[in-house]
C-alpha cells in the first residue's frame, strides 16, 4: 500500500525505479528480512505449491474418470450396474502411477504446511484455539495477512480479507470486468 501511495498515478511498469528511489530517499519505509519473515515466505510458498498440486490431482482424477466412463459406455457388454463405475474409478486411481505420485506429493506438502504453521506464534498461540481451524485453513490466512499491524483499523483488515459489508447491507462479490479488492485466499479460508 505504501508503494501504491508513492506511485500516485504512474504505471506499475516503473515500480523497480520507484523502489530504488524510495530506498535511497526513505529507508525508514523498509526493514530487513528476519527469521519470522523467512518463515512466512516459506509458509506462503508451501501453501501455493500445495494448491498447484491439488489442482493437478483434480485434473488427473478428472482425466481418469472421463477415460473410464468413455470405456464403460463404449464396451460391447453395455451398461454397468449402479455404483460399479465408482469402484472401477477407485481401482483405476489406485493403479495409476501418476495419480499415486500426485497423492503422495500432496500428503508431503500437507505435512510441510503443518510444520510451517507450527513454527509461527500466531498459529500456535492464537489460531489453534479456534475450533475447526487447523493448519490447512490457517496457512492461507496467515500467508495473506502476514502482519496484522499493517492494517490501521479492523475495517481495513475485513476489507482486505473480503469480509466487509457494503453500504446496502450485502456482501461484496466478484463481478465480471471488475477487480476485487480483497485477497481471494484469505476470503476463501475464512469461508471454510
Amino acid at each position: 500500500f505504501r508503494l501504491k501511495e508513492a506511485r500516485g498515478g504512474l504505471p506499475e511498469d516503473d515500480d523497480a525505479l520507484l523502489l530504488a528511489t524510495l530506498i535511497r530517499d526513505h529507508p525508514e519505509l523498509f526493514r530487513e528480512v528476519a527469521g519470522r519473515d523467512r518463515a512466512l515466505i516459506t509458509l506462503r510458498e508451501t501453501t501455493r505449491l500445495r494448491k498447484f498440486v491439488q489442482e493437478d490431482r483434480k485434473g488427473c482424477f478428472q482425466r481418469i474418470r472421463s477415460s473410464l466412463i468413455g470405456r464403460v459406455f463404449c464396451s460391447d457388454e453395455g451398461g454397468f450396474p449402479e455404483g460399479e463405475i465408482e469402484q472401477l474409478f477407485n481401482l483405476a486411481v489406485a493403479s495409476d502411477p501418476v495419480a499415486q505420485a500426485i497423492k503422495e506429493r500432496e500428503k508431503k506438502l500437507n505435512k510441510q504446511v503443518e510444520k510451517c504453521c507450527e513454527a509461527l506464534p500466531i498459529y500456535t498461540e492464537v489460531l489453534t484455539h479456534v475450533k475447526g481451524l487447523g493448519p490447512q485453513i490457517s496457512a492461507p490466512i496467515i500467508g495473506a495477512v502476514q502482519d496484522i499491524g499493517l492494517f490501521d483499523t479492523v475495517g481495513k483488515f475485513k476489507a482486505f480479507c473480503g469480509l466487509h459489508i457494503l453500504a446496502d447491507g450485502s456482501f461484496p462479490r466478484k463481478r465480471i470486468g471488475a477487480r476485487c479488492n480483497w485477497n481471494p485466499s484469505a476470503r476463501q479460508s475464512f469461508y471454510l
